[in-house]
């Protein structure tokens, strides 16, 4: 009986020994986890991004209806975009000595013609009427077709509502015409994303960047992608260290990122 007393008693201070552990374990390395947040885009409304902290801040700034670099593509009219069509368009934008992107005086004027009912839709927006301020930039997208702004805020909304494959549906129809957007390109690469297309996701961020170099946010969601779904932290590194020099000040929390990226980066050479 005394042998079966000291055994049960040995059990339980090796329980509360193993307890007490697995404590010390998590308040020791529980504030140290890696942790990262999901991509950040940047709505054409001028407001701050949800995650203030996490997100970039160059690009907070309201927007003409349409930004620079919206050369059209040339391409043969199609009814239905598929994934290959606009693969096809993202692989024209990688190829070197690209022209640079001039604007078209039709679409300056289109913009300059639109700007009235487009800060009306971009009221709509912030009051987060998202019907009203889709159904007036459907409109304004139909009278003024050569402005990428009003597809890219419908794409942002569709999103918001959580129709994801129809934002997306809607930028590749509309690829061919403005696939020299950056804003255009970053919205898609944050939908390929969430649909799980994650190199069709790269692709879109990488072209992006290659059209306007100083597009933060580009910069921040390749970064994201590279770390939690392509599993490359030497371009997520590379990137986070690119969007620290584009932004005001570095971010605090990004600078926490690198230096764990940095380690595990080390880890694969």
């Amino acid at each position: 009986m005394k042998f079966i007393k000291s055994t049960l008693l040995l059990a339980m201070l090796v329980l509360m020994a193993g307890c007490a552990s697995t404590a010390d374990r998590g308040s020791l390395f529980g504030s140290d986890e890696f942790e990262m947040p999901e991509s950040v885009t940047i709505d054409l409304t001028g407001e701050e991004p949800e995650d203030k902290q996490a997100a970039p801040t160059a690009d907070a700034t309201d927007v003409p209806p349409d930004s620079a670099g919206t050369e059209p593509v040339t391409a043969e009219p199609q009814t239905a975009i598929k994934d290959a069509d606009s693969a096809a368009v993202l692989e024209r934008l990688k190829q070197p000595g690209t022209e640079p992107v001039t604007r078209d005086p039709e679409q300056v004027k289109q913009a300059n013609a639109a700007r009235s009912d487009y800060n009306r839709a971009l009221a709509e927006m912030r009051k987060g009427n998202l019907d009203s301020a889709q159904a007036r930039f459907s409109k304004l997208n139909a009278e003024y077709p050569l402005l990428a702004g009003p597809i890219v805020n419908q794409a942002i909304i569709l999103r918001k509502k959580g129709q994801t494959q129809q934002a997306y549906d809607l930028l590749q129809k509309s690829i061919l015409q403005h696939g020299k957007n950056p804003r255009l390109l970053n919205e898609l690469g944050l939908l390929s994303r969430q649909l799980g297309k994650f190199k069709q996701a790269q692709v879109s961020y990488e072209s992006a960047i290659r059209i306007d170099e100083g597009y933060a946010v580009a910069h921040y969601n390749l970064a994201v992608l590279a770390d939690l779904y392509l599993h490359d932290p030497v371009l997520a590194l590379k990137e986070f260290e690119t969007y620290q020099t584009l932004i005001p000040e570095p971010d605090k929390k990004v600078s926490g990122w690198i230096v764990e990226l940095q380690r595990r980066a080390a880890r694969t050479q």
